[in-house]
């Protein structure tokens, strides 16, 4: 009989692993990283601090080191790059960058949460963190190529930080796939903390303005009263109060020889400053050159002068067109012209910090300042006074900055010069 092998027991065949799928049936992505999740917060975390610290600066809420007048920082706030919109009027600007970038970073620490809470990375995340790094990289473009005007360690601080979170999110899209799920409440999240951050900043910035405002009021105005009240108290028609009125002495009953009246001395003449051989003169060594044979009431009133000729409040400002605390100043005297009609003037020095029109600076803090002062000077020669005034509120509003003559053409074009 043949041999017949015994029969073996079919085994039912192994089923095929399914897919994990999450609570609405998707395919679920891979878990993200804990360790990529922790390092992109913390390149969050410190565009977090340089953002606040940018707009504290802003704000004037505390001094932050390396944003003072004359730093980097405060030339790039101040620059056509610094707010939005991209313009040089200082009137047209509306929102500082630093606003939008604080309130950026806290959308993306929003989005970054929701990822960690949904334990998947989202498209959508993944999208504003590249749109993110797509503005820092143009940022650090312009800074490399004006690092000498606007080199800003927060600056650049904070863009170095939001690339490395979009490299940390690039990373991440690499190990655990993002997906479309769940990027709508990613969004809304996002779109929350950008909102209630820009909010709360705008009543802060409401808030700080209006307290500024109120103290330079307060202030400038118990000036002008107290300077007014002396000066009309002085008239011709008013009596000396008691502590002006000096005694006359006693005359002595025997008081010898006279002694013989001599005339003082004529005091020395001011040295006319003189530049080096071979170099022009800058514009204070003209102005100073120009005021020497001037008596100290015509010194007082300047070379332009803006209101009436005689007033009892005269007003003499040392300052540059790119000078933040002389923007300020500018403001409040235009507010004092205006209240006080023929009773007040106004008459500037220019006083650059820039070393290549000002000799008594070495710190090169305003670098368009010389060519503002000029474009001021020129409309006061060709125009007068009036187009002096003109070009002079012009350039405030422009924060002295301009690249080229195109930049001024509108107030050349009103001045009529």
């Amino acid at each position: 009989m043949p041999r017949t092998k015994p029969s073996r027991k079919a085994t039912p065949s192994k089923p095929a692993a399914t897919p994990r799928t999450d609570a609405v049936g998707h395919a679920s992505a891979p878990v993200m990283p804990s360790q990529l999740w922790n390092l992109g917060l913390l390149c969050l975390i410190v565009g977090l601090v340089a953002c606040v610290s940018l707009s504290a600066a802003a704000l004037d809420i505390f001094k932050v080191p390396g944003c003072g007048e004359g730093a980097g920082c405060s030339d790039a706030a101040n620059s056509a790059f610094g707010s939005i919109p991209f313009t040089d009027d200082a009137d047209a600007r509306i929102w500082p960058v630093s606003f939008l970038g604080l309130a950026f970073v806290i959308a993306m620490v929003a989005a970054w949460v929701h990822a960690r809470l949904a334990k998947r990375l989202t498209v959508a995340t993944q999208w504003m963190a590249a749109s993110g790094a797509l503005v820092s990289t143009i940022y650090l473009g312009i800074i490399v190529a004006n690092l000498e005007r606007y080199f800003c360690p927060w600056c650049l601080t904070a863009h170095l930080a939001n690339l490395g979170f979009a490299a940390v999110v690039a990373v991440a899209s690499y190990v655990a796939r993002p997906v479309f799920g769940g990027s709508v409440r990613a969004v809304v999240a996002a779109g929350v903390a950008f909102v209630a951050s820009t909010g709360i900043v705008a009543a802060t910035r409401a808030t700080t303005d209006a307290m500024l405002a109120d103290r330079l009021e307060e202030t400038a105005d118990e000036d002008v009263a107290r300077i007014l009240g002396r000066t009309a108290g002085s008239g011709a028609g008013d009596a000396p109060a008691a502590d002006d009125i000096e005694q006359a002495p006693t005359p002595d009953p025997d008081p010898g020889p006279r002694p013989v009246a001599t005339q003082p001395p004529a005091p020395a003449p001011t040295p006319t400053p003189t530049p080096a051989p071979g170099r022009p003169m800058t514009i204070v060594e003209r102005a100073l050159a120009s005021d020497t044979a001037r008596s100290q009431d015509d010194c007082f009133t300047g070379r332009y002068l803006i209101g009436p000729e005689q007033a009892e409040l005269r007003i003499v400002t040392v300052s540059s067109y790119q000078c933040p605390a002389c923007q300020q100043q500018e403001e409040e005297i235009e507010r004092l012209l205006d209240e006080f009609p023929g009773r007040v003037n106004l008459s500037i020095i220019h006083f650059p910090a820039n070393p290549e029109c000002n000799q008594h600076v070495t710190n090169n803090a305003h670098p368009n300042g010389c060519w503002a002062a000029r474009a001021a000077e020129a409309a006061g020669i060709l125009g007068g006074e009036p187009a002096f005034a003109e070009m002079h509120k012009a350039l405030y509003r422009m924060q002295g900055s301009f690249s080229s003559r195109q930049a001024l053409e509108p107030v050349i074009r009103r001045i009529g010069l």
